[in-house]
């Protein structure tokens, strides 16, 4: 009980405007970010606290979390939205004591998700001065990882069936048009709709910064320079080295491209093309993001006039 008083006490004055959170798809870099942050920005990290332990039977499914949790602008209201603003209140000021883990905050609190780009327009009503870092990386080079992770046969994701829940509404004419039925063409559905939601709200909030991943990559010192003015972080770190989740043969260059052997001609063009149909088309026909300016401004429209000849 007195712990709880003592832990109350110190998160509760910690403010969370000062928290920053990297969100990305799963395998999309950011733990190797992450690390970079924290190692000059000294700050407190706590990785993925809204990793759903233990499926449907975790207390955040039962809260109303999901593997891709979404909230429909006419339910912000709703109880279910009400149980989740508690524990983001809770999260973002490093209070995650449902996970078993007790924080005393000192520095600056970094968080890392790689499930709530689906959220990020909830979480901008509730706290619109919050920053967020979009990490996005080429959806091939996603996939390639995700169907790699744990090996080829009988690995996690050879046994996706459908797309992440939850699916906003405005998708689901194009998710069943699209009919996706092979693992890469599932993923591929679930990358598709996680940046184009975030990044529609990276369009109109200068909260959110959304950063490549072959843009750090190719430049580091630059880029990062340029995410930590945004994160207010002195002294920007050097994106030289691996993180501690990559493979001992890591090699920034490789990164970019090794998926070509991974994935044949056809997955290629599968996940291009589903990207295009859902308006994530943020990649040409090679590895490297398309220009910025032009990539932001033409996702909202483009995005709207396939809802519409869809429904």
């Amino acid at each position: 009980m007195v712990g709880e008083l003592v832990l109350n006490l110190f998160t509760r004055l910690y403010n969370s405007e000062k928290t920053i959170s990297v969100c990305c798809s799963p395998r999309s870099g950011s733990t190797w970010l992450a690390e970079c942050l924290v190692e000059k920005g000294h700050l407190d990290w706590v990785d993925e606290p809204l990793r759903l332990v233990g499926g449907e039977d975790s207390f955040l499914y039962k809260a109303g979390f999901r593997a891709r949790t979404f909230i429909e602008e006419d339910d912000y209201r709703s109880e279910r939205a009400s149980k989740i603003q508690q524990i983001l209140e809770d999260v973002l000021i490093g209070r995650v004591g449902y996970l078993n883990k007790s924080r005393v905050l000192k520095r600056r609190l970094l968080l890392k998700f790689v499930r709530i780009n689906r959220l990020l327009p909830f979480i901008s009503t509730l706290f619109p001065k919050q920053k967020f870092i979009l990490l996005i990386r080429n959806p091939c080079a996603v996939i390639a990882s995700q169907l790699n992770m744990h090996g080829n046969v009988n690995n996690l994701w050879s046994a996706v069936t459908q797309p992440a829940p939850d699916i906003p509404q405005a998708f689901l004419p194009l998710v069943n048009k699209i009919n996706p039925k092979e693992p890469h063409q599932i993923l591929a559905v679930n990358w598709a709709i996680d940046q184009v939601i975030a990044v529609r709200e990276a369009e109109k909030n200068p909260f959110v910064f959304t950063v490549f991943y072959e843009h750090l990559i190719d430049d580091s010192e630059k880029n990062i320079a340029k995410l930590c003015e945004f994160a207010n972080i002195k002294n920007p770190p050097l994106a030289d080295r691996p993180s501690s989740t990559a493979s001992e043969d890591f090699n920034k260059q490789s990164q970019m491209i090794k998926w070509q052997e991974k994935l044949t001609a056809e997955q290629i063009s599968d996940i291009y093309e589903i990207c295009e149909i859902l308006g994530a088309s943020f990649y040409g026909t090679d590895h490297l993001p398309k220009a910025n300016d032009a990539l932001i401004k033409s996702t909202e429209p483009k995005f709207n006039a396939l809802v519409k000849q869809a429904s």
